[in-house]
């Protein structure tokens, strides 16, 4: 560039090529690029073990390091500032970082560290953490954002006949319109890599982005309680994220954070990526994937197929309420969307359920006969359940007693009509080691796994699993 400005015509190459090497070795904050091989091999195993640069090829990895600066941070000095409009991508290569959300301290990382990348690629206008030199200096190598994003959105092209079955698998946009579904291949859809111990989202950040599982396994837990408390686990086709991105819940911090307890393989769809390309029809997307999550925490559904859940949260709907209206019908599952939920139970003290949390009726996945021996003890306990919004008013999805019952219909799934003796069978089975992978099970240990089954009666034509479904059940006739 400098070669064809007016200026350059007059002056001798030699200086032309001397001013070129000035603002290469660090006029402006900027140092040289890459050339040594320890420094190569530091920023190839530093972008490797990136979430978003550990999918790329070798050769879009190289594109990326051969743009790559030195840049030198003083004391105290940002490298990223939460609220700034990100624009590079860093790996320190000497010293430490802190990383902070909303000024707490949630993590430090050291050479070889990568970081920026979220940034850019999930919410580019409002970043969500800080990252600042604590003690001393710190050396790192930067990449220009624009570039990054670029190489990341031709990856995601590369990938995206793939990445788009998995999606329709997952069935998260089932209930868009057909004129909406006709849009899907417009999504830039991102593929990230975390090891396990890593952390997917954390507490207090702002929600920006949906994830789909596609192999691993991670949880759900508060941050604040010690021990952590474990809310809810993920499995593949599980969706992460539906809930903090609900209207009512954008612009507030997320409640919990979510960590890999395995190494895991997610899909992620920015928030602003969602909203361009399907507009206000993604909320009801949202709803549908929160009230999956929430059926996912009941044993009775969670081994059921990706379909049929989809066909129980139809079955759902989503109610507002006024400040302490108490909820009329027969209502045996709700999850909080916003708001709280006051739930009576006879004498015992009132119980008081926020976002994400759900209410099950006893009755709910019961047979005929455990049913009348439920309501016959909440008789006795001082009558049915009686519910209630809290003092703000409350959003929730419920699921009514008659909705329940026709949607397990069209399923062909009931529950057992006696869950003790179900167990009784179930440990004479495996006792008897006719079930050939559990062969080597300890007596202690079968009877544990029994109490881990979850009975299902299954009609003639009633599908167990479908073909190209997730495999996360283990079932035994």
């Amino acid at each position: 560039q400098l070669f064809q400005t007016d200026c350059s015509s007059c002056l001798p190459t030699s200086l032309v090529w001397t001013t070129c090497r000035l603002m290469a070795s660090g006029v402006g904050g900027y140092g040289s690029q890459p050339t040594s091989s320890d420094t190569n091999c530091l920023l190839h195993a530093a972008l490797r073990r990136d979430r978003f640069a550990a999918s790329l090829e070798a050769s879009d990895l190289d594109v990326i390091m051969q743009s790559m600066v030195q840049q030198a941070f003083t004391e105290g000095e940002a490298l990223v500032e939460q609220g700034a409009s990100g624009s590079r991508v860093f790996v320190v290569q000497e010293g430490s970082v802190n990383v902070s959300v909303n000024g707490r301290l949630v993590d430090t990382l050291g050479p070889g560290a990568c970081l920026g990348g979220s940034g850019l690629l999930e919410d580019s206008v409002h970043p969500h953490t800080a990252v600042v030199a604590p003690g001393s200096s710190v050396c790192a190598w930067s990449v220009d954002g624009e570039l990054f994003r670029r190489v990341m959105k031709q990856s995601a092209l590369k990938h995206q006949c793939e990445n788009q079955k998995f999606i329709e698998r997952v069935r998260l946009f089932d209930f868009l319109p057909e004129r909406q579904k006709d849009q899907f291949g417009e999504l830039v859809v991102h593929t990230q890599v975390f090891k396990a111990g890593d952390r997917v989202v954390t507490q207090g950040e702002r929600a920006r982005a949906v994830f789909l599982v596609k192999t691993g396994r991670l949880c759900c837990c508060i941050d604040s309680c010690s021990p952590s408390v474990r809310l809810a686990q993920f499995l593949p086709g599980d969706v992460i994220g539906a809930g903090a991105l609900l209207p009512q819940r954008r612009a507030l911090p997320i409640r919990a954070s979510v960590i890999a307890e395995t190494d895991c393989k997610l899909l992620s769809i920015s928030m602003d990526e969602m909203m361009r390309v399907f507009g206000e029809d993604l909320d009801t997307c949202l709803q549908r994937a929160f009230m999956v999550y929430g059926l996912n925490q009941l044993p009775f559904v969670a081994g059921l197929s990706s379909a049929q859940k989809q066909l129980l949260a139809k079955a759902m709907e989503v109610r507002t309420y006024g400040a302490s209206q108490p909820m009329e019908g027969d209502v045996q599952f709700a999850v909080v969307f916003d708001g709280e939920l006051i739930v009576q139970r006879g004498s015992e003290p009132e119980q008081v359920l926020d976002h994400g949390m759900r209410y099950v009726d006893s009755t709910l996945f019961s047979s005929q006969a455990e049913a009348e021996r439920a309501e016959a003890d909440s008789e006795e306990a001082g009558g049915p359940d009686c519910l209630m919004a809290g003092p703000s008013g409350a959003v929730l999805a419920t699921l009514a007693a008659r909705g329940a019952a026709d949607a397990f219909e069209e399923l062909g799934v009931s529950p057992v009509a006696s869950l003790e003796d179900t167990e009784d069978i179930a440990l004479e089975v495996l006792q008897a080691r006719r079930v050939s992978v559990l062969r080597h099970l300890s007596g202690a240990q079968v009877e544990r796994m029994v109490k881990q089954l979850v009975p299902r009666v299954y009609a003639q034509g009633a599908f167990i699993f479908e073909q190209g479904e997730f495999g996360t059940s283990f079932y035994i006739v």
